[in-house]
């Protein structure tokens, strides 16, 4: 009896002395050995709100924050996009401009800014510019192209076809057949004709009607007149000389004129030499021309402008022409006024020389 209690005392000491387990909730759970070998293996099946790839499925209300986050996505693209977009367009602006076909190798070429005046000096002396070098020219330079060609003060001396002669409908060395174009330090000589403004190409003096040209610049340019240095064609407008030097034909026996402006709509001459010519400036009818701080030396008829025209080619309107602060000397005659011509002086210095006009139905106006 006593060996029975004592044994039943023993087991309940030992049940009261056992760990205690701090979550144990009075319910049965499975062994902790058991749970850490299910927390290392993977589940026999995959959870259905899991992809293969690991992405866990939206629920359902969760659909309309998904479509909200689409659009930030493709705005994100497009960014990307423009972004890119603008890196090739970036590139594509730093590339070299297309060269136009023609001109010399040494030209200088810009696509922009055609048309646009320098810094305007004083008028140079009666000496010719200095030049670089020679390089022989067989054939007309024709720009067909807006922009700026620099040629560098390279003597351009023709050695094609033609004479240095008065003789009309020669090749000239240089045509300008497009707008808003800047020809900057350009010289030549020996050309039968000089530079033509226009947009006739081999069309002789191009009287016949064309599209407008204007917007014309010719910046640091010299010449040796062979028949004339310069001519105008029809529809030309807006042209600007500047900084500029023309010479007669050096065979006195063969001289002419320098500037022949049959269409002479809206053109400035400024700080530019003209030196022995028998007319320097000669304009017709329609004429606006203004010539501002110019040097003529060793002109007979320095600025001369007529309204007839036997050819019925160019109108008989009339023709607006001032001259302000240029110097006249070594003249025969300053100014000549044919027809329905105003020619108006201001402040101008006539020295060497009378002053000596001519008036034929026009008119001089000193001031």
């Amino acid at each position: 009896m006593n060996q029975r209690w004592i044994a039943a005392l023993c087991a309940m000491t030992l049940t009261c002395c056992a760990p205690v387990d701090e979550d144990f909730d009075g319910q049965a759970r499975p062994d902790r050995a058991a749970e850490a070998s299910a927390e290392r293996e993977p589940p026999s099946e995959p959870d259905a709100d899991i992809d293969d790839a690991g992405r866990v499925e939206p629920a359902p209300e969760d659909a309309a924050t998904v479509m909200d986050a689409a659009p930030r996505m493709d705005a994100t693209a497009s960014v990307d996009a423009a972004r890119d977009s603008g890196t090739r367009a970036d590139v594509t602006a730093d590339r070299a401009p297309v060269r136009p076909s023609g001109i010399p190798s040494w030209v200088v070429y810009s696509p922009t800014g055609g048309g646009v005046v320098g810094p305007i000096g004083a008028a140079p002396t009666t000496a010719a510019p200095s030049t670089v070098r020679e390089e022989r020219i067989t054939s007309t330079i024709v720009l067909r192209t807006p922009g700026v060609y620099d040629f560098g003060n390279v003597m351009h001396r023709w050695a094609g076809s033609g004479r240095c002669i008065q003789l009309e409908n020669q090749p000239p060395i240089l045509h300008i057949a497009a707008s808003n174009v800047t020809v900057r330090n350009f010289a030549y000589r020996n050309a039968p004709d000089g530079i033509h403004i226009g947009a006739a190409v081999d069309a002789g003096q191009g009287y016949n009607a064309q599209p407008r040209i204007e917007n014309i610049v010719l910046d640091h340019v010299s010449g040796y007149a062979c028949e004339d240095a310069l001519t105008t064609q029809h529809n030309t407008w807006n042209i600007s000389i500047v900084n500029s030097w023309f010479h007669g034909n050096p065979t006195v026996a063969e001289r002419d004129k320098l500037l022949q402006l049959n269409f002479a709509n809206n053109i400035r001459i400024t700080a530019t030499t003209f030196v022995n010519s028998p007319r320097c400036v000669r304009f017709k009818g329609g004429a606006s021309i203004t010539i501002e701080r110019s040097l003529f030396d060793g002109c007979e008829d320095a600025v001369r402008g007529d309204t007839f025209d036997t050819l019925g080619l160019i109108p008989r309107t009339q023709s607006n022409v001032t001259s302000r602060r240029s110097v006249y000397r070594n003249y025969n005659r300053t100014f000549s006024a044919i027809g329905l011509v105003t020619i108006t002086s201001e402040q101008d210095e006539l020295t060497g020389g009378r002053r000596q006009l001519e008036e034929r139905g026009g008119q001089v106006i000193y001031r």
